[in-house]
């Protein structure tokens, strides 16, 4: 990640799944998603 050292995660939980979204030092995001179809990632 090229030096990021602190970051956060936000996890959102709903019926339809969990999602977890990360930021590090905003130089990098990535999210992703767990449900009933499996794991989506998006960038």
């Amino acid at each position: 990640m090229n030096g990021a050292e602190y970051g956060f995660v936000t996890y959102t939980v709903s019926a339809s799944g969990i999602t977890a979204q990360t930021n590090f030092d905003g130089s990098f995001k990535d999210s992703f998603k767990v449900g009933d179809g499996g794991i989506f990632r998006t960038v």
